[in-house]
């Protein structure tokens, strides 16, 4: 009689089959995260348009009035950061010392370093894409004048007890931004704010021509390294940003929180402040408004002489140019 004997898998086709199994999860698990990141851009670019046509509508329905109202901006700079410097002064736009970074902001953690960049690759100093530039007079004239910009909000992230209008209220220790839910800071000549660096980087890529791009004005790399505005080559940074003060304007960045007076506004279409999917949880996830600002110039004195909306971007330093 003739015994038939069981055949299975070897050792060798087994750890095959297991080999072969675990490429195509991983290859899958690839694919999902690349479908959940482009799901993630998608739905940042709809919220950057968004923003831009809920902010512009806004401004269309207050075209009537005096002035348009954009009080109540979130504060981009430090929660502790009242120390005045020098009205105008130019001279710290790469640092990022009093910017908004691995501090408690309306429950994140800080911006996003992207915005700090690593070394330009194609100048020969590098320069953050946000830099601090120190409020002059004038700046905070143009800047309550025509957007109705008034004080801005820093430390914001729980319920307002307001006390006055003169930005003096908070509830909690106001020297502790994890105890203190709240804190409006009056602008004054000196205050630094958040402003786009004309050869600023975010990674390794030169994004602040594309930012300045992408509200209309002529800024460019050129392949020798320099900065360049209206085809005019510039000496550094400093130089550039300057030559926008008196050209078609620099632009400084706000946070659009939960705070500010288009939250809630019909006219403007948002019912809580737009966070960017596109950001991890524990960094700066609200998208920032860019206002320019032009000025005239005396000897060395630069005079603000006309603050506008000019766009929105995200707190990469992404705008909807460069996302489509």
């Amino acid at each position: 009689m003739k015994i038939m004997s069981k055949s299975g898998f070897t050792l060798v086709e087994l750890l095959m089959v297991i080999a072969i199994i675990g490429i195509i999860s991983m290859l899958a698990i690839q694919k999902l995260s690349g479908l959940q990141s482009d799901a993630k851009e998608k739905m940042n670019l709809a919220n950057l348009e968004r923003v831009s046509n809920g902010l512009e509508t806004y401004i269309a329905a207050n075209a009537d009035k005096d002035r348009v109202n954009l009080d109540k901006l979130d504060s981009l700079t430090l929660w502790n950061n009242h120390a005045a410097g020098s009205p105008g002064d130019t001279s710290q736009l790469a640092s990022k010392d009093q910017l908004l970074f691995y501090t408690n902001q309306a429950g994140n953690v800080g911006l996003s370093t992207e915005l700090f960049g690593n070394s330009n690759p194609y100048a020969s100093s590098s320069a953050t894409l946000l830099g601090q530039y120190f409020l002059s007079a004038s700046d905070v004239s143009v800047l309550e004048h025509d957007l109705g910009i008034h004080y801005l909000y820093e430390g914001t992230d729980g319920t307002m007890n307001r006390v006055g209008d003169d930005g003096a209220w908070a509830q909690g220790e106001i020297g502790d931004p994890d105890k203190c839910s709240s804190v409006a800071v009056s602008n004054y000549p000196g205050r630094v704010v958040a402003v786009v660096n004309p050869g600023g980087t975010a990674g390794r890529s030169p994004v602040g021509p594309d930012v300045y791009k992408s509200v209309g004005e002529n800024v460019t790399y050129g392949y020798d390294g320099k900065i360049r505005v209206n085809e005019e080559i510039m000496a550094d940074n400093k130089a550039a940003f300057e030559k926008l003060m008196t050209g078609d304007g620099i632009l400084m960045a706000f946070g659009l929180g939960d705070n500010c007076v288009l939250i809630g506004s019909n006219k403007a279409g948002f019912d809580s402040a737009p966070v960017s999917p596109a950001m991890r949880s524990d960094e700066y996830r609200r998208y920032m408004i860019l206002v320019r600002v032009k000025y005239t110039q005396r000897g060395s004195s630069f005079t603000a002489q006309k603050a506008e909306y000019a766009g929105v971007m995200d707190p990469r330093g992404k705008v909807i140019s460069t996302l489509r």
